[in-house]
């Protein structure tokens, strides 16, 4: 049985139709992330589970009860959010406590909850810190201990990371994965960063214009990708129109697109009179998909380069493993060579 469920939920604002028949089921103890470019409706959707947004039809559910009516207080949610909205003028241990004083707790509770609080986010030693005395990753810190302190059923994160530095949001990433991991925790983690989504979430759900465009594990979600929105998100696949493929390569194809990984391309250099391409021949793509064309950018990515390829006016690119006895140069002839079976028909 599901722990949370959203059936059939729309909202509008004005004429703008935010969330389109929304359905999605969530599993107890899951780190769930919902993807997507911006106003694809992620936002809007984690605040209607929170409560904060009313929801025009459609129904959402918590341990199989109906809460789309129930108020945001009486929901068990723990909220962060991309700025920290801590009170400035209380140190990391009143802002953690706050909510519960809020609920009237005993004193000696409240200081053994955030204690142990503070040690499992690492901020015991900035008790008694200022939020203005706190880097920026500190103060997330101290917002995520203020929403898990209460207990919640369901710890709700909207981009809290946006705000960060790349270096210390790798580390947050990792960090918020094992405390939630470690608290047994469900959460709902809002991004429009696939490669953070990819690195920290159970399941993903991609969003795009109000709707989910494909749920599914991170590895499932970049290897095979549903639609070709999917595949132009999640991952530099090159994708090809019916018309571009008859452009670059004189291929035919019975759909409407193809697309394929960087990675997935084997580069062979060729010498000029070595270019044996039949124009005037239409191909089908059967074993492989081979084109031919031109080095015209090469670009270090970490430890692999990027080569971006002109076949006829169509840029392909192709990634390969970074050895420098093996560089390729501009304006260098090659054969592309893509196994038929990772190529994806749309």
């Amino acid at each position: 049985m599901s722990y949370i469920k959203f059936k059939q939920v729309n909202k509008s604002f004005g004429s703008n139709h935010v969330l389109q028949d929304i359905s999605l089921e969530i599993e107890k103890g899951q780190l769930v992330t919902l993807l997507g470019p911006s106003g694809c409706g992620k936002s809007t959707l984690l605040r209607c589970l929170a409560g904060l947004e009313d929801v025009d039809s459609g129904s959402i559910f918590l341990e199989d009860k109906d809460i789309t009516d129930v108020s945001p207080k009486n929901r068990g949610m723990g909220m962060v959010f991309q700025q920290y909205s801590l009170f400035p003028n209380l140190t990391t241990f009143q802002n953690v406590a706050f909510g519960l004083k809020m609920k009237k707790m005993d004193k000696a509770i409240i200081k053994e909850k955030v204690d142990d609080m503070l040690e499992i986010v690492g901020l015991s030693e900035a008790a008694k810190q200022y939020p203005a005395q706190m880097s920026g990753g500190q103060q997330q810190r101290a917002a995520l201990a203020r929403a898990l302190v209460t207990d919640p059923k369901v710890l709700l994160l909207d981009e809290p990371l946006s705000a960060i530095d790349a270096k210390l949001r790798q580390n947050l990433q990792v960090e918020i994965r094992n405390i939630q991991r470690n608290l047994d925790i469900t959460a709902i983690f809002v991004t429009h960063d696939q490669n953070e989504a990819m690195i920290m979430s159970d399941q993903i759900f991609l969003m795009n214009n109000g709707k989910i465009e494909q749920a599914d594990s991170p590895t499932d979600l970049y290897t095979n990708p549903k639609t070709e929105f999917v595949a132009s998100f999640m991952g530099s696949y090159n994708i090809l129109s019916k018309d571009e493929l008859l452009k670059a390569g004189n291929y035919e194809l019975s759909c409407d697109s193809i697309a394929f990984r960087p990675e997935m391309v084997t580069l062979q250099i060729l010498e000029e009179d070595n270019i044996l391409f039949e124009q005037s021949k239409k191909n089908t793509i059967e074993n492989v998909l081979e084109l031919y064309g031109t080095v015209t950018l090469r670009m270090p990515h970490g430890n692999f380069l990027r080569y971006s390829i002109n076949c006829s006016d169509i840029t392909i690119k192709v990634d390969t493993m970074f050895t420098e006895g093996d560089i390729i140069h501009s304006d260098t002839k090659v054969k592309l060579t893509i196994p038929e079976k990772s190529i994806l028909y749309y």
